[in-house]
């Protein structure tokens, strides 16, 4: 499903580029998609927007300062399809720079094997979902020294 979620994020992002407006997404052109994922998708749109972190109007006209090549070791683990996939995410505003950094350690660290798109989409689905809402998340809480532990 989060795969999916992500899908149709890009999707919508995609088409606010190009001018169009959420609301004149025909509901073919997502037919694939169940209502929650759709509904999902949305949403995270609208909360991104409502923070400030999200400007449609702004997407094709922001100059972003490019993203960070690949070290020849991280080339050698990330497939050129994968990058591409993260630069995308980058330039279309889904992901920071900081969220690729952590994203491209993720990946290095738990994959043995060459990572392709759909790891990206994967760890994205996780880095969007779990650590933007931390209380979904087991966290550990910061004690203010006055307290003792049992």
């Amino acid at each position: 499903m989060n795969q999916n979620v992500i899908d149709l994020i890009i999707f919508f992002i995609k088409k606010m580029q190009v001018g169009v407006h959420l609301k004149d997404i025909s509901r073919e052109k997502i037919s694939g998609y169940n209502e929650s994922e759709i509904s999902a998708a949305y949403s995270w749109l609208l909360q991104k927007y409502e923070k400030g972190r999200f400007q449609p109007d702004l997407i094709s006209s922001r100059t972003l300062p490019a993203p960070r090549i690949l070290h020849p070791a991280e080339k050698s683990r990330i497939s050129k399809e994968a990058y591409g996939y993260m630069v995308e995410l980058y330039y279309l505003n889904v992901i920071t720079a900081s969220q690729m950094e952590r994203m491209i350690e993720h990946l290095l660290f738990e994959h043995d094997e060459v990572v392709d798109p759909s790891d990206i989409k994967n760890r994205l689905a996780d880095l969007l979902f779990k650590e933007e809402y931390p209380a979904t998340e087991n966290r550990t809480q910061n004690l203010k020294g006055t307290e003792s532990i049992n």
